[in-house]
């Protein structure tokens, strides 16, 4: 994975493809494989059981820090974010931006592409969950722009990066004042100063 451009987007395993690793894992002493098995241990059970899969990326996150093997570390940092998204509290959006950060700072002088531009978008997921579409769409247009200048081979990952980008294209084009909305909110100054005459000359 450390000499690959970018990590094909594969099947997900099957449970007892997922076993066979588990045993692998346990079986090989070659701590490389074991980092590797644990990744993707981690990423099978993404969609099966999200507590396996955080507790498998949790541990591919330690191998990977004590391998200095920085890209797969970036990667497991990313997974854990994201099943933290899926829980959808405050507290677990907010440790998921601070994964975020994390991969992102990991990756800043590693040209692994696909993973700074994953990283750059679920930073304007982390972003979008608290309503920022300005700068959410700032790194949906950063990550899109990697992708395309690196010419990132993920097309699944290309794909959900242009759809957040038109996405939140959308939303910023329809948070702009209309003139309907203008003449809205004179309306509303009118009768605020008929019933506030003190501050008529704040309000205008």
């Amino acid at each position: 994975m450390d000499n690959n451009q970018y990590r094909p987007t594969v099947l997900p395993p099957s449970s007892e493809q997922i076993k066979s690793m588990i045993d692998m894992y346990h079986l090989s002493e070659v701590s490389v494989e074991r980092l590797g098995l644990a990744f993707d241990i981690g990423m099978g059970y993404i969609d099966i059981d999200s507590d396996l899969s955080y507790a498998w990326l949790k541990e591919s996150e330690k191998q990977a820090k004590s391998l200095l093997n920085k890209p797969i570390e970036a990667r497991s940092l990313i997974g854990q974010a994201m099943i933290l998204f899926w829980e959808k509290t405050e507290e677990s959006e907010t440790k998921a931006r601070t994964l975020i950060e994390r991969a992102l700072s990991l990756m800043s002088d590693i040209p692994i592409w696909d993973i700074r531009a994953r990283a750059t978008m679920f930073k304007g997921i982390a972003l979008a969950h608290i309503e920022d579409f300005a700068g959410a769409f700032y790194c949906f247009q950063e990550a899109n722009q990697i992708g395309n200048l690196h010419k990132v081979k993920d097309l699944d990952l290309k794909a959900y990066i242009e759809d957040f980008l038109n996405e939140c294209r959308t939303i910023l084009s329809r948070s702009q004042f209309t003139d309907f909305d203008f003449e809205a909110i004179i309306r509303e100054l009118e009768e605020l100063k008929c019933w506030f005459p003190k501050y008529s000359k704040e309000l205008q």
